[in-house]
C-alpha cells in the first residue's frame, strides 16, 4: 500500500512512506485481514489515499492502537512517527493490554489450523484447544522472558498450517 506521496508520476519513497504502509498492515491485523478499501475501484482508492482519507480503524481496535494508526496515516510525511516511536508505542500498547488466551486467538479458530503445542504465561495454566489445562512443558524447553510484557512464554508454542509451522 502506497503512501500519498507515492501515488504520483514522480513518487517520493522514504522511511515515512514505509511507516504509512505499516499503518495499512496494522489495519489489516485489527480487521482480521480485511483490506482498508474492500469494495473500491483502484482509481477511487488512489484518490482517497492522496487525500489521506483512510477508513477508520476497525471497531475492535484497542484505543491506543487506533490512536497510533491515526498518527501514522497523516497526509504530510514529516508529521508521521518514525519506526522507533512506533516501536515504543507498540510496546506500551502490549504492556497495557490483557493477554489473549489461545481459545480467543483468531488463528486458533481458523478451519484447518491445529495447535501442536500449548503455551503459558509464567506459571499460570492456559487452556489448550482441547480444553485441558497444562503448566508443564512436554518438550523440556525453558520459558523465555519477553522483555516487552515481562511475561514468561514457552518457546515451544507453534501452530501447524498444512505442514508449515509458525
Amino acid at each position: 500500500w502506497l503512501a500519498p506521496e507515492c501515488c504520483y508520476k514522480k513518487p517520493l519513497f522514504s522511511k515515512k512512506s514505509d511507516v504509512w504502509a505499516f499503518g495499512t498492515l496494522m489495519f489489516e491485523v485489527f480487521s482480521n485481514g480485511s483490506k482498508p478499501f474492500l469494495d473500491y475501484e483502484d482509481l477511487a482508492i488512489i484518490r482517497a489515499i492522496r487525500k489521506a482519507a483512510m477508513p477508520p480503524p476497525p471497531p475492535d481496535t484497542p484505543v491506543l492502537a487506533a490512536s497510533l494508526l491515526k498518527q501514522i496515516w497523516i497526509l504530510k510525511a514529516d508529521y508521521r512517527p518514525n519506526f522507533q516511536e512506533i516501536g515504543k508505542a507498540l510496546a506500551d500498547i502490549i504492556q497495557k493490554s490483557p493477554p489473549i488466551l489461545p481459545s480467543q486467538m483468531v488463528v486458533n479458530q481458523l478451519k484447518g489450523v491445529k495447535r501442536e503445542k500449548h503455551f503459558e504465561y509464567g506459571n499460570q495454566p492456559v487452556n489448550n484447544p482441547d480444553g485441558n489445562q497444562s503448566i508443564h512443558n512436554p518438550d523440556g524447553n525453558q520459558p523465555i522472558n519477553n522483555p516487552v510484557s515481562n511475561a514468561n512464554v514457552i518457546a515451544s508454542n507453534y501452530v501447524n498450517l498444512g505442514g508449515m509451522a509458525l
